[in-house]
């Protein structure tokens, strides 16, 4: 089953019509083969005269309803009008030139190998390639609550707050970069290849600081100034950036810990054959001692496959005729109706909260149908109460025949550990394995 990152950002990024234009360009001024010296004097010049290179062929959209897409996929409402610059949550702040703390989740996200670009290729061509990336990144952090802080070049420093509480920033910002390194994958790089262009990466870093370890305030002076995140939390997230491989995101050891990660989405980021554990340089503290700040880089095609991106992506998990859908709603440790619907790996549920599970799916009325939840928890909370099996559990659960030969089981499950939990789903027909599992994921904390 493929995902739909495609179909959200294929329209954003096609370079068909620039390539064309600058290949006509290119044999007009009867030049065979453009040299980096030659081509980076006289290609303002040429793609003036030459007249083959139309506005429409060298600017971008403003909007290419990347945010309203992937906010319908993770059950996000509205869109996020955020403005670039300082956070509105501290923007008073400019006025009375005080301080104030506040946790932030920093992600910073860099084009990699676009120097190289702007020696081969014309300046029109390497401006369209870099800002549809940027613009990508811009919708793509919009979509997930984000805040774009700056745009520094081809890097862009967003932050991330929510109004929910803490942990679903660090959800929201790892959300977001994993469909970032998808858009690469998927849609820029093929593009690239495609129109014969040297390929270009993205490298992510992600870090959380507390209440206790930000503070914002007003740099500068009026007319001069910016308020922005002052931590070595938003201050390692460029390092974690910096040491990333191409395509690939890497997390301290803060932001792990307050969603408590599990272990095999993580990876410890290898330098030949030496293992980098921690952020380089390894700094020391007040008393001399080394940090030793953790840095992990994380499996992005695994998390990937938890995301609610399968297809259309209007569902969780869409419906075919030989295979079920499921509907989450969070409500209270009774049941109660709820319309809170919960998508996989979209959002923090709170502890001593339940999960309704809805499956439906078509049968035949002679078949006598059961639908099999199954519990796997991750994580210290888990390991801390249930020592033995982290309270890992299966229930199987009668299905109910209506009308038409549809048929659906519903299934309540308590939240009660901290971390990222999965749940499994099968369907059995009389007694016999008839639709194999699929995994959901759902955070907790």
């Amino acid at each position: 089953m493929s995902s739909i990152i495609k179909n959200i950002y294929e329209k954003s990024f096609s370079h068909s019509k620039i390539n064309e234009a600058y290949n006509r360009m290119t044999s007009f001024s009867g030049v065979e083969s453009v040299g980096t010296e030659s081509f980076a004097m006289d290609s303002h010049d040429l793609l003036k005269s030459a007249g083959v290179v139309a506005k429409s062929e060298i600017s971008v959209e403003n909007d290419y309803d990347i945010q309203r897409q992937l906010r319908r996929c993770f059950g996000k409402e509205g869109v996020n009008n955020n403005k670039i610059g300082g956070h509105p949550d501290f923007d008073y702040l400019v006025d009375n030139r005080k301080t104030k703390k506040g946790y932030v989740t920093t992600l910073f996200i860099d084009i990699k190998n676009s120097t190289k670009l702007g020696l081969i290729y014309p300046p029109e061509k390497v401006f369209s390639i870099k800002n549809d990336i940027i613009k990508c990144a811009i919708e793509t952090i919009l979509a997930f609550d984000g805040h774009v802080h700056r745009i520094m070049g081809d890097a862009v420093l967003a932050f991330f707050r929510t109004e929910q509480r803490p942990e679903n920033s660090a959800v929201n910002a790892i959300n977001c970069a994993v469909c970032l390194v998808k858009f690469i994958e998927e849609v820029v790089s093929p593009d690239l290849e495609q129109q014969d262009i040297d390929p270009v990466s993205i490298r992510i870093g992600i870090d959380y600081g507390s209440d206790e370890n930000v503070l914002w305030g007003m740099y500068g002076y009026q007319g001069a100034s910016e308020v922005t995140a002052t931590s070595f939390y938003v201050d390692v997230a460029a390092k974690l950036q910096q040491s990333a491989s191409k395509n690939k995101i890497m997390i301290g050891d803060s932001l792990k810990c307050l969603i408590d990660i599990p272990e095999h989405y993580l990876d410890l980021k290898k330098e030949g054959d030496t293992v980098c554990r921690y952020v380089k340089p390894n700094y020391r503290d007040a008393t001399g001692n080394q940090i030793n700040y953790s840095q992990f880089e994380l499996n992005n095609d695994s998390y990937f496959k938890l995301l609610p991106l399968k297809d259309t992506g209007l569902n969780m998990i869409p419906y075919y005729p030989a295979d079920f859908s499921v509907d989450m709603t969070v409500t209270d440790s009774s049941g109660s109706p709820s319309q809170d619907a919960y998508y996989s790996c979209a959002r923090i549920i709170p502890k001593k909260r339940s999960v309704r599970f809805k499956v439906t799916f078509k049968g035949m009325s002679d078949s006598s149908y059961q639908v099999k939840y199954r519990v796997e928890n991750n994580g210290l909370d888990a390991k801390i109460a249930e020592p033995e099996n982290r309270g890992n559990h299966e229930t199987f659960i009668d299905a109910m025949y209506q009308q038409n030969n549809n048929y659906f089981a519903v299934h309540l499950e308590p939240t009660a550990y901290l971390g990222l939990h999965y749940m499994y789903i099968s369907i059995y027909k009389d007694g016999q394995l008839h639709m194999p599992e699929k995994k959901i994921g759902v955070y907790v904390a």
